[in-house]
């Protein structure tokens, strides 16, 4: 199926690009321009997709976000939009994203990075919360249990220091060759969240199994060094203080519970 549609893409690879390009645009003059100065390091900026309340660097391995980041505040904690959206693919996504049809009865669930939860701020960037882009297989217990768990953390954090900066992804070893679908989307070991707080100058990060571990969730917090370690990623990249940021665990600052 995707071969189809990598070749229906070749065919309108010129107005896709045009469109991108002006997606991009858009961002960066209207939509949470703050976000863009704590990219994680890009080596391949055609990776890039934007959308009104993310934006991601795509992995085309593994089918699904390398991370995706956002800017949570008070003010969007507190929307009052429903969680509503189609899952569907990202026709932003230049390579063509995972389907609908690799989920379907895989046995895993599908696991918004950039939660639905997160987006009650704009019916826009809630409805892009589903994109497939945004999405990967999760354990139905992780998904709901102790995932969720966190962000909701995520967001009482948000309510308590008003800005946060947060990016999500999956952790893959060597090991991970489970795949669904015909997309062959991997099924990561473990998932990360690096939680930035401007008004702190400090960063939380989390490396959670992927499993419905019995251990409480703060057990799994951690350095961004940690994360950037498992990943190979380079968060806040060239920020003030980086190395020492990324260094730090304050258990006191965050109110790990």
């Amino acid at each position: 199926m995707k071969s189809t549609c990598r070749l229906f893409a070749l065919l309108v690879l010129a107005w896709l690009c045009v469109g991108c390009k002006a997606q991009n645009a858009e961002y960066h003059t209207r939509h949470d321009v703050r976000l863009h100065q704590f990219f994680p390091a890009v080596a391949d900026s055609s990776s890039m997709v934007y959308h009104k309340g993310f934006a991601l660097s795509y992995n085309e391995a593994t089918e699904q976000a390398l991370w995706v980041g956002y800017m949570l505040t008070r003010d969007r904690v507190n929307g009052q939009h429903p969680r509503r959206g189609k899952f569907r693919s990202d026709a932003a996504v230049a390579t063509g994203s995972a389907d609908y049809f690799d989920y379907k009865n895989s046995g895993f669930s599908r696991g918004h990075l950039a939660p639905a939860g997160d987006m009650k701020w704009d019916p826009v960037a809630m409805d892009e919360s589903f994109l497939f882009s945004n999405m990967s297989p999760q354990e139905e217990s992780f998904n709901n249990g102790l995932w969720n768990h966190i962000e909701n953390k995520v967001r009482a954090w948000a309510n308590r220091f008003d800005t946060l900066f947060v990016f999500t992804g999956p952790v893959f070893t060597p090991d991970d060759t489970l795949a669904i679908g015909n997309n062959r989307v991997g099924v990561p070991s473990a998932y990360y969240k690096v939680v930035f707080c401007p008004a702190m100058g400090k960063a939380i990060a989390l490396i959670v199994p992927h499993r419905q571990a019995k251990a409480p969730w703060h057990s799994f917090a951690t350095s961004v060094d940690a994360v950037e370690a498992a990943t190979g990623i380079d968060f806040l990249h060239g920020i003030t203080n980086e190395e020492a940021i990324e260094r730090d665990l304050c258990i006191e600052c965050w109110n790990l519970h």
